[in-house]
């Protein structure tokens, strides 16, 4: 019997919660879900009403080996689980993408699709989306919308091909491609007013805002320098002017965009003042201060010349980008319309049409009904390496105390494939808030994979 800790041990005892483990390197994640699977069982759970999620084909391999082992190790004690581990052949351990064609092939009618489709791999996928891409660049120009030639005006060929490419993969990890496509480019027209609770400006002003906080925390340690012993105490009016200003540019940025480009375009420092003879303090703690100061005056001009330009200037440059914007989306329909009609002659698919057809297929009330009722439990693993398609598809049937999520944040790898590690972060802290009655975050942080001479090496470099 394991020694599990207490994180360790709530994560696999805890009933009645969706569940989010962020799980450290080496903090024994793999071993914790496979016990609370196995516990579910033992408490009359079948494991065939479990969903376990892995990343790749050989994780779900190795998955399954390692809950089957678990499983003949509990039925030695308890025979009568004997029946759950013949049942594991059945068990639904696999990628989201496998999860995904075998619904796919199970309603095939209902979506007309081929039941005989195939999974086309990488080389063949690509040798159709590149002749694909040329068909459609032919197409356009052929067309020659006003939109697509002012695309082309912007843009070499090449680009165009790429940035289409570039674009499509981008939305086909979208739950709605089109309609977020259609109101991307429709924002660009939004003018200032919009522009200005536009998720792009509040991501600016909450930046800026925090490298203001940490402005702000060390010009009051530069303070603390000129005030204490050694310190060159005739600096200390300047200092506190700045933590002054500081804390002034933080209320500015606390009201939106414009007034903190304006409260920045109007910054001005005070001298340091000068030394009177009398005056005694250490020549190295002075020159420390005028670093720090110094340090902190280009922070601030920097953050002057990223927010430069006024909204209105902003909203109006932006309005300039609709046209070649609705080229490159039209260049970006029509390839895959092309592409589409590729791989549906050769009866094929690739990863984001299985996914895109799991979220046609759960559409139909039956469909999501269905799985409702047949997975009791939903287990994802690498959960930070999530799509929102992903999301979207497990969120339509998962029960709402059914979910258990494991991850790190610090280990998603697969920002090249549109992995979004901010549904990680985003579901974490909402998990977390005190007011949730049917969700739980648990943090596994120790590790045991390392020595602790290795330990102790990297946090004292990680701690500084």
């Amino acid at each position: 019997m394991p020694n599990w800790t207490q994180q360790q041990q709530d994560a696999i005892t805890d009933r009645g919660h969706s569940l989010i483990v962020c799980a450290a390197a080496g903090s024994g994640k793999t071993a914790v879900l496979v016990e609370r699977i196995v516990q579910l069982v033992k408490e009359g759970c079948p494991i065939e009403q479990m969903l376990i999620v892995t990343f790749t084909n050989a994780a779900a391999g190795e998955m399954r080996l390692r809950i089957g082992s678990a499983l003949e190790q509990a039925a030695r004690e308890r025979p009568e689980l004997g029946e759950q581990v013949l049942a594991l052949s059945r068990a639904s351990i696999s990628t989201l993408h496998r999860f995904c064609g075998n619904l796919l092939r199970e309603h095939f009618q209902a979506l007309g699709v081929d039941p005989a489709f195939r999974i086309g791999d990488e080389q063949e996928c690509g040798v159709l989306a590149q002749q694909a891409m040329e068909d459609a660049l032919y197409a356009c120009y052929d067309v020659g919308s006003a939109d697509f030639m002012a695309a082309d005006a912007c843009f070499a060929q090449e680009q165009l091909a790429e940035l289409a490419q570039a674009l499509h993969g981008f939305i086909m990890t979208r739950p709605d491609p089109w309609a977020w496509l259609d109101g991307a480019v429709a924002s660009c027209g939004c003018g200032a007013d919009a522009l200005a609770d536009s998720p792009a400006v509040h991501l600016l002003v909450s930046d800026a805002a925090e490298q203001l906080e940490q402005l702000l925390a060390d010009a009051r340690e530069t303070l603390a320098l000129c005030r204490g012993e050694g310190g060159p105490a005739h600096y200390a009016p300047a200092c506190a002017q700045d933590a002054a200003l500081l804390e002034e540019l933080l209320c500015a940025a606390a009201q939106g965009y414009a007034p903190l480009r304006a409260a920045l375009a109007s910054v001005s420092y005070t001298a340091l003042g000068r030394k009177k003879k009398t005056d005694v303090f250490d020549a190295e703690i002075a020159g420390q201060v005028k670093q720090r100061r110094e340090g902190m005056k280009k922070a601030v001009a920097a953050l002057g010349e990223l927010l430069c330009v006024s909204l209105e200037d902003a909203a109006s440059d932006l309005a300039m980008t609709q046209a070649p914007l609705r080229g490159l989306c039209e260049l970006v329909r029509t390839y895959d319309a092309l592409y589409t009609a590729a791989k549906r002659r050769r009866a094929l698919m690739d990863f984001d049409d299985l996914e895109h057809g799991a979220l046609e297929a759960l559409a139909h009330d039956e469909v999501r009904e269905a799985l409702y009722a047949q997975y009791r439990y939903v287990f994802i693993d690498e959960y930070q390496d999530s799509s929102a398609i992903q999301e979207a598809i497990v969120g339509s049937f998962a029960r709402e105390d059914g979910l258990f999520l494991v991850g790190d944040v610090k280990q998603s790898i697969y920002r090249f494939r549109q992995a979004e590690p901010s549904l990680f972060l985003a579901r974490a802290a909402r998990y977390d808030r005190e007011e949730q009655t049917r969700a739980r975050r648990i943090d596994l942080q120790r590790n045991f994979r390392s020595r602790a001479n290795v330990l102790a090496g990297v946090n004292a470099v990680f701690g500084d």
